[in-house]
């Protein structure tokens, strides 16, 4: 079983890792099953993530999760998919310049360009205008 601490050196490792490949990590997921640790990484290039690239990053991290004394486990490595539902505020400034689909609070429907995350607001670029909307307000946010 993996704690959060040693879960937080994994992601800090694997992230310096990807940007020799200008990859980034949206998201681990470690499950233990039967004594045998499941690692699913989910990345991300702007280029897109080609087969020979995916198959580097899985030799690469496979050896390093071998170094740090793992001796049965599995890796799974996918791509987002193209209507990605955001689980974590970092993914505001990892998918910019991508179009969003924001469900508000108050049952209000947002699509338009995503500019990032800066102080808690996520601006939206919808027809030329920009909309600063408090992450607070959104319900669900997802790649459209």
């Amino acid at each position: 079983m993996i704690d959060n601490i040693q879960k937080d050196t994994l992601i800090n490792t694997i992230n310096l890792l990807l940007e020799k490949y200008n990859i980034k990590l949206v998201e681990l997921n470690v499950m233990t099953y039967r004594n045998e640790n499941k690692f699913k990484f989910v990345l991300f290039n702007e280029s897109g993530l080609s087969l020979d690239m995916m198959e580097k990053v899985h030799l690469k991290i496979d050896k390093f999760i071998e170094k740090k004394g793992y001796d049965n486990y599995s890796i799974e490595l996918s791509s987002p998919g193209i209507n990605r539902i955001f689980k974590s505020e970092a993914e505001y400034n990892i998918f910019k310049n991508k179009r969003l689909k924001l469900i508000l609070k108050e049952n209000k429907i947002v699509e338009g360009i995503n500019k990032g995350l800066k102080e808690n607001k996520v601006t939206i670029n919808n027809n030329n205008n920009d909309m600063l909307i408090n992450v607070d307000n959104i319900i669900k946010a997802k790649l459209a």
